[in-house]
C-alpha cells in the first residue's frame, strides 16, 4: 500500500506513443454512412480509388463501435490481409481490424492507410492510427 492508501499492484499500463508527420495526423474527409440492416448496420463507403474505399470502410466500422471523434492518433498498428477474391479480401481486411480491437492491446483506429493493394494476388497491407482503449 502507498501513501495515499491505495494498492499497489505492480501494473503499469505500458501505452506506447509515436511521432507521426502532419500528414499522418491529418484524418481524412468522411465517405460514409450507416445503412439499415434487419440483423445490424451496414457500412457503405466510397471514394476516389478502391483503396480510399476500404480505408474508409475500416474507419466507419471503428466510428460505429465508439465515439471516434474521442480518439486521439498515439500510435499505429500495421495488419495484412488476403482473400480469394475481393469480397474475401474485404471481408479478412475488415475481420484483421475487428481483431486488434478485440484483442490485447485493444486497439482502435481513428484513420486507416492502405500501405500496399495486390489487386491481382488480392493481398492488402494497411496501417491504423489510433490509440489503445483503457
Amino acid at each position: 500500500m502507498d501513501d495515499t492508501g491505495e494498492v499497489d499492484d505492480g501494473y503499469v499500463p505500458d501505452v506506447p506513443t509515436e511521432e507521426f508527420t502532419a500528414e499522418e495526423l491529418q484524418v481524412p474527409e468522411i465517405k460514409y454512412e450507416y445503412l439499415d440492416h434487419p440483423a445490424d448496420v451496414q457500412l457503405h463507403s466510397w471514394g476516389d480509388t478502391l483503396e480510399e474505399a476500404f480505408e474508409q470502410v475500416a474507419m466507419s466500422m471503428f466510428a460505429y463501435m465508439t465515439e471516434i471523434d474521442k480518439v486521439d492518433i498515439l500510435m499505429s498498428q500495421d495488419i495484412e490481409a488476403e482473400g480469394h477474391d475481393m469480397l474475401s479480401l474485404l471481408f479478412h481486411f475488415l475481420d484483421e481490424f475487428l481483431y486488434v480491437f478485440s484483442a490485447e492491446p485493444y486497439f482502435i483506429a481513428k484513420k486507416v492507410k492502405i500501405l500496399s493493394f495486390d489487386r491481382e494476388n488480392f493481398k492488402i497491407k494497411a496501417r491504423g492510427y489510433g490509440e489503445i482503449l483503457t
